[in-house]
């Protein structure tokens, strides 16, 4: 069977033609906007392509194009025009943009909520936490199951909270609930010289055996979670009858020279 291409212009000089089998997901970015994601070679890199849809009609215009690659006859397949205002469904009105030598992207979201329950489908996001007010704020990690290992998240200190950002596991139970294991490192926030107290700073920083809990306060005594603060959970081991792990790493900046770090994890049962 003859190869099926697809054809999108956005203006007279500006316009891409790729094979069907290069078409790696069509996904929603944006309100009544959709993304077509290309996987091309490495000579010409990849290829990301915006579709403006009609308001709220995202989900037809992905089935139109879906049906037209799976039904269609013709090989060559005009999915947007803008020169001739041509469009293979009615619930297309413009090509956003055309992306081209875009690489593999992570999946970032901000968070300004305070309670934030996260889940599986959000694994491999970087969370940027800027929640307002210096309110307190939790970001509670699924309970580790067989079926999830492999899961991870980061989470980037937007905006530094002296109401305390928490890492919480979804379990806390002392025999089989979920815990941290891994290490920090530490920064102080303030120039470093041989004759002050910051001598006495700890610069890596282990979970104790049970400790269920990240407490990012960059304010705090013997605490850290300064702006730029940085943090990798990724579940790594479960454990039906014992304590099932999420892998932690990152770097947390703090403005005690002389902490001890004693406050960043807890064991909150």
């Amino acid at each position: 069977m003859a190869a099926k291409f697809l054809y999108i212009r956005t203006a007279a000089d500006d316009a891409v033609t790729l094979p069907v089998e290069s078409l790696q997901s069509i996904s929603q970015s944006a309100g009544d906007t959709i993304v077509l994601e290309f996987l091309t070679d490495k000579v010409n890199g990849n290829i990301a392509v915006s579709l403006t849809t009609a308001s709220n009609k995202e989900k037809e215009a992905v089935e139109d194009i879906s049906n037209a690659i799976a039904f269609g006859k013709d090989q060559f397949l005009v999915i947007a025009d803008d020169v001739a205002s041509a469009y293979v469904s009615s619930n297309l009105s413009a090509v956003g943009a055309i992306g081209r030598d875009v690489g593999p992207k992570k999946k970032v979201e901000s968070v300004s909520a305070q309670t934030n329950v996260l889940t599986a489908a959000q694994s491999g996001t970087t969370f940027t936490v800027d929640v307002a007010s210096n309110a307190a704020t939790t970001l509670t990690l699924p309970v580790i199951t067989a079926e999830n290992i492999g899961t991870y998240y980061e989470f980037f200190v937007g905006t530094e909270n002296t109401g305390g950002i928490d890492i919480l596991t979804g379990s806390t139970d002392d025999t089989s609930g979920d815990v941290f294991v891994g290490a920090l490192g530490i920064g102080i926030n303030a120039a470093w010289a041989a004759d002050t107290v910051q001598d006495g700073g700890v610069f890596y920083l282990v979970p104790g055996a049970d400790d269920n809990q990240i407490n990012l306060t960059g304010t705090e005594a013997n605490g850290a979670g300064e702006v730029g603060s940085y943090i990798r959970c990724l579940a790594v081991s479960f454990s039906s009858a014992a304590h099932s792990k999420w892998q932690v790493t990152g770097w947390v900046g703090t403005d005690d020279p002389n902490g001890t770090g004693a406050a960043i994890f807890a064991d909150r049962d």
